[in-house]
């Protein structure tokens, strides 16, 4: 098809052959994979917040880093996932924007949604403490689990499900891509 184009249109031909190339070069290179940043010194492994001892990282983002965390008070057993705004960041701007963010999550009730399950601050670091979702980015277990179309599409419209119910509550998440 292409050829055939070039033979029609020889300077569309070109500027798409050279579309092609960039997003195949995009793909080897895990464009959009992981952060713009690298992971920001955070808390040491045993570190405690509140209740919740850190166990390890999960994930990093431009303004927060997330972490493995057990509960650890001896009220019950459990994992979560506790969000930590970047230590660089906390401007009385900054700290109202991740506390607006707990209260938002605290009303997003939605099986496909990760839940709120505590927040605080403890030693002036304010944290958010998430359901931890164990799993992988939907592109990986769509390619795992050798997922048919229809399949795909069942889990696509699972997600526009959830992004749906947050756009009813006038939130836009502004960061949608497989490893979130």
């Amino acid at each position: 098809w292409l050829a055939a184009l070039h033979q029609r249109a020889p300077e569309d031909a070109a500027v798409l052959q050279a579309l092609m190339q960039q997003h195949a070069a995009a793909g080897d290179a895990r464009f959009l994979s992981g952060s713009a940043q690298p992971l920001a010194a955070g808390p040491a492994i045993g570190y405690r917040l509140g209740p919740w001892t850190i166990e390890a990282p999960l994930g990093e983002g431009g303004m927060a880093s997330v972490w493995l965390a057990r509960r650890s008070d001896g009220r019950h057993e459990g994992q979560a996932a506790i969000k930590l705004m970047h230590g660089r960041l906390h401007s009385a701007q900054a700290t109202q924007r991740f506390e607006r963010e707990g209260r938002v999550l605290a009303r997003l009730q939605h099986p496909h949604i990760a839940r709120l399950l505590d927040a605080g601050v403890d030693q002036g670091c304010a944290f958010l403490v998430m359901e931890a979702v164990q799993g992988l980015p939907i592109t990986h277990h769509a390619q795992a689990a050798s997922l048919g179309l229809r399949q795909k599409l069942a889990l696509t419209l699972q997600l526009c499900s959830a992004v749906q119910f947050a756009h009813g509550q006038l939130l836009v998440h502004r960061d949608i891509k497989p490893d979130n």
